[in-house]
């Protein structure tokens, strides 16, 4: 009897052995399996920050140009109405000076 309880005894410690390194193996398993997913995800992540950050350099480089045009805008305009000022003062220098020759 005290054999068979040693042989049981011995299957028991075989099978919790067993047991315990195929836990091991398995949660190595699971945990490279996370690894690889949470990788893969920061990957995918890191993609499409590049992608948002190459959106936010084009729309800052496309205000940047609208500004630069409303500046030249804005300097032509006032050009202009400076060159129409000019225009009308000389037309009205030009009416003033008939108006004296004709008193």
């Amino acid at each position: 009897m005290v054999e068979a309880q040693k042989r049981e005894k011995d299957a028991q410690a075989g099978f919790e052995q067993r047991l315990a390194e195929e836990k091991s193996r398995l949660e190595k398993q699971v945990r490279k399996a996370a690894k690889e997913e949470v990788s893969a995800e920061m990957a995918e992540l890191q993609k499409q920050l590049q992608e948002k950050d190459k959106q936010v350099a084009e729309v800052q480089k496309q205000r940047a140009e609208v500004q630069k045009l409303q500046t030249q805008l804005a300097a032509r305009e006032r050009a202009i109405e400076s060159e129409i000022s000019r225009k009308v003062e000389k037309v009205s220098r030009k009416n003033r000076r008939r108006n004296r020759r004709k008193d």
